[in-house]
């Protein structure tokens, strides 16, 4: 019996031995194969991408344990390529069995859970399954805990996804539930003067306005101006088109004075910015300030201050010419109140 019990021990030993021996040998291969499905999704091929991807699945579940790195990162890398491919269904189910690991397994995992957990909620959300998107996005958003992963852009993309969802289902309400979560999660962390936060007040203002709720809206942009030119500098260009945003808001609220003070605000900043841009983002910024001109000359044509209109539709038609030539047919609309304001002064 004892010598049975030897031999049993020792083909234990030995099996080990070469298993580890496998593992050893195995290994290098598994990495190539990795490196090279990471530069297959890189160039969006994405069908090769799952086919290697499978490949590493199968070796690492026949060299490795079961909730090693390697497979639970042959897992991941291959539900990304699936949803990468929209085959949503396949990686949600391989997204799941990642989580199952790291909650049965917390520390064998490298992969952040929170990150599953928005993978998973990701591919619910490109199926239109909102309910489960919102609960899985909820479970990510409370474990990160952290700046920089509070800061993951993962987060806002998956947030807007949701949010959009909710709007397209006539459910305004838990669209707005779902932005301001994650807004108050951000300022928790990250403190209200943030470029983060900027951003969320501005989105939250933008659905709240669609909403109706001028109100609410009018204090999250004002919010998210302060923000921005504190920790941008008020001479930002996102600064500027921001201002110019607020000017247009108090002009649809009917209140021209207001809009005044914010166009030009904004005007200054992107006149003064212009030295400071690209050709491109220049040529971009001229044509946001031919538009932004035109609609202060709107304004001061309805106060009845016909020679600040007129000066101001001048200035637009020069910026515009400048952008898109003399004959453009956007210019003319603009000629003909150019011209009407001519006949009054």
């Amino acid at each position: 019996m004892k010598i049975r019990i030897f031999l049993m021990g020792l083909m234990t030993g030995v099996l080990a031995v070469v298993g580890a021996h496998v593992a050893l040998t195995q290994e290098p291969i598994w990495n190539q194969m990795r490196s090279q499905q990471q530069v297959l999704m890189q160039q969006s091929r994405v069908l090769e991408a799952s086919a290697m991807g499978e490949g590493m699945l199968w070796l690492a579940q026949r060299t490795f344990d079961a909730d090693s790195n390697q497979t639970i990162d042959s897992q991941n890398l291959l539900a990304k390529s699936y949803a990468q491919q929209g085959d949503y269904t396949k990686a949600r189910t391989l997204f799941e069995r990642v989580l199952e690991s790291q909650e049965d397994s917390p520390s064998t995992s490298f992969i952040n859970k929170s990150d599953t957990l928005l993978n998973v909620a990701n591919t619910h959300a490109a199926q239109g399954n909102v309910r489960p998107a919102d609960a899985f996005y909820r479970q990510a958003l409370q474990l990160k805990q952290n700046p920089r992963e509070i800061q993951d852009p993962a987060l806002v993309r998956t947030m807007a996804h949701i949010s959009d969802l909710y709007t397209h289902n006539d459910q305004p309400d838990k669209a707005e539930q779902v932005v301001k979560l994650t807004l108050d999660a951000k300022t928790r962390i990250l403190g209200d003067q943030h470029v983060d936060v900027a951003y969320l007040a501005r989105y939250l203002g933008d659905h709240l306005l669609q909403q109706g709720k001028i109100g609410e809206a009018e204090d999250l942009y004002r919010q998210a101006l302060a923000s921005q030119e504190l920790t941008l500098g008020r001479k930002h260009i996102n600064v500027g088109n921001l201002a110019i945003l607020m000017g247009t808001f108090y002009q649809t609220k009917g209140d021209a004075l207001q809009a005044q003070e914010y166009y030009q605000r904004g005007l200054k900043v992107l006149e003064e910015a212009f030295g400071l841009s690209t050709a491109q983002e220049e040529k971009q910024q001229m044509a946001h300030l031919a538009e932004s001109l035109e609609r202060r000359a709107g304004i001061y044509q309805d106060l009845g201050l016909h020679y600040k209109a007129l000066k101001a539709f001048e200035q637009s038609l020069d910026v515009y010419q400048s952008v898109l030539g003399a004959n453009h047919l956007k210019l003319a609309p603009l000629l003909e109140s150019y011209a009407g304001i001519l006949r009054k002064v």
